[in-house]
C-alpha cells in the first residue's frame, strides 16, 4: 500500500491535501508545493514515476520514501498494485502588480498625497516608493558642466493592510519630505512591491516636482 500527501506552501492559504482520498484523475497545485509519498510493503511492489519536479538527482523509484516539490505540470504515477496514477496542473505563482495615480497632491502643511493600487495572487508583503533627484529635468544654465554630488534616494515604506487581504490593495501613500533635499526640485518616484515569493513587480517611474513648503 501507499500513502500521499501534497502541501502547498504557506503563503497560498491552500490546505494540505491527503492523496489518498483524492478521486478525481486530475490535481490542481500551486507550484512550490510539496510532494511526499510513502510506499509501503516488498521493495520494488510500488514505484514511483513522476515528472513534475525536474530533478535530477531523484533517488531509486522504489525508494520507500520520496520527497520533491512541483516545478511544473506533469504525471504523477504510483505504478504497481494498487497504486494510481494523476494530472497534476501546476498553477505559477505571478509576480505582484503595482499601478500608482499620474498625479500627487500637495496639503497646505507640504505633506505630499499619491493614491495607488496593487495586488497579488496570494497577497503583497511590502511595498516601497524610491524618490530621486530627476537631474535630467533641471535647467542648468551659465556654464555649470560639472555634475553635482549624488544625492542618496529617499526610500518610503507604503502603507499596507494589517489585517485582511492583501491581494487587491488601494491605499495612499503620505509623507512630508518638505525638508529633504529634494524638495520642490523635479524627481522621479519608482514604485515596487513584493510578494512572498521574492518576487517584484514595479510600476514605471514617475516625474513629478517634489512638493515642499511655499514661501
Amino acid at each position: 500500500t501507499w500513502e500521499g500527501w501534497a502541501k502547498p506552501p504557506a503563503y497560498t492559504g491552500k490546505p494540505a491535501l491527503y492523496l489518498n482520498d483524492q478521486t478525481a484523475d486530475q490535481l490542481t497545485l500551486p507550484t512550490g508545493t510539496k510532494l511526499q509519498i510513502r510506499l509501503y510493503g516488498s521493495p520494488g511492489a510500488l514505484i514511483l514515476s513522476e515528472t513534475v519536479s525536474a530533478r535530477t538527482d531523484a533517488p531509486a523509484a522504489s525508494d520507500p520514501v520520496q520527497e520533491f516539490n512541483v516545478t511544473q505540470s506533469g504525471d504523477l504515477d504510483i505504478e504497481g498494485k494498487g497504486g494510481r496514477k494523476w494530472q497534476v496542473i501546476a498553477t505559477p505563482d505571478t509576480a505582484p502588480k503595482i499601478t500608482p495615480e499620474a498625479t500627487t497632491t500637495r496639503e497646505a502643511d507640504a505633506r505630499f498625497k499619491q493614491k495607488f493600487t496593487a495586488s497579488d495572487d496570494y497577497g503583497v508583503t511590502k511595498g516601497q516608493a524610491t524618490i530621486a533627484l530627476d537631474l535630467a529635468a533641471i535647467t542648468r544654465r551659465f556654464g555649470l558642466t560639472i555634475d553635482p554630488e549624488a544625492i542618496a534616494p529617499v526610500i518610503l515604506d507604503l502603507p499596507l493592510p494589517v489585517k485582511g487581504s492583501r491581494a487587491d490593495i488601494k491605499s495612499t501613500l503620505v509623507d512630508d519630505l518638505s525638508k529633504s533635499v529634494l524638495a520642490n526640485l523635479p524627481v522621479t518616484i519608482a514604485y515596487a512591491v513584493t510578494d512572498a515569493a521574492g518576487q517584484t513587480g514595479s510600476a514605471g517611474a514617475l516625474h513629478i516636482t517634489l512638493p515642499g513648503r511655499r514661501f
